[in-house]
């Protein structure tokens, strides 16, 4: 007769394709899923994450759900989730930190049967990063042209044009790493990784000393434009 999922399932093999659960063990149900989003769909720090889920047309509403999420391999955190009108099942994960890690789970109830997805959460778990929208990531060191490199993590958001460049003590250019216009990605929020071999842009070892890494994003809608600035320090070869 009509059941957990509104039509005539004695056709059905309920065991292939659902396992009831007593336990925060996922099973499988993610056939039935029909959607699911964060919203911004790259974890940005110190904003909530927005969670969405949709079953598909034929199965009925659950009658409580819950999203579970486990921050750095931390406690398991739940958020009830809210069935709305639009048949969406809603919740948010809070704010977390930049470099924060999480992954997560859904519990849905039928009456005395939960069920979870997704499926092979429990062999395969999703893991989210958190990242800042706009960053930029030195590692505090001195370094040796022709022998080493610098190592740079930039991240920016895809609404953003973002230019890296090396700069001198004065402000000029040095080096121009890295600019978005002639490097289009898809990602929400991009991360970028360069080593610096210490060259200008006319490919000459740079003289030993401080420079400034320095990153900038303008918004592309509003022109707002973001600076981030760290030192690098190049180190001189010592004689014996």
């Amino acid at each position: 007769g009509n059941g957990t999922m509104g039509h005539d399932e004695t056709s059905e093999d309920l065991s292939s394709t659902w396992s009831f659960e007593s336990n925060a063990t996922p099973g499988t149900y993610s056939e039935f899923v029909s959607e699911y989003a964060f919203d911004p769909a790259q974890p940005e720090a110190g904003s909530p994450s927005d969670f969405s889920m949709k079953l598909g047309d034929d199965i009925v509403p659950a009658d409580a759900a819950t999203l579970h999420y486990i921050v750095n391999g931390g406690n398991v955190n739940d958020v009830t989730l809210t069935f709305t009108e639009a048949g969406n099942w809603v919740g948010s994960v809070p704010a977390l930190q930049e470099g924060d890690s999480f992954t997560w789970y859904v519990s849905m109830e039928f009456g005395s049967d939960v069920f979870y997805f997704p499926a092979d959460y429990a062999t395969n778990p999703i893991i989210t990063e958190v990242m800042a929208a706009i960053s930029l990531f030195v590692q505090p060191k001195t370094f040796l042209p022709a022998f080493e490199t610098f190592p740079i993590v930039i991240t920016y958001p895809s609404d953003h044009e973002a230019v890296l460049r090396i700069l001198d003590m004065e402000g000029r250019v040095v080096r121009t790493l890295f600019d978005s216009r002639f490097n289009q990605t898809d990602a929400p929020i991009n991360r970028v990784e360069f080593d610096w071999d210490g060259r200008s842009d006319v490919f000459e070892l740079v003289k030993a000393g401080t420079y400034i890494v320095h990153l900038q994003a303008v918004n592309e809608q509003t022109g707002e434009r973001e600076n981030k600035t760290a030192p690098a320090v190049v180190a001189t070869r010592l004689s014996r």
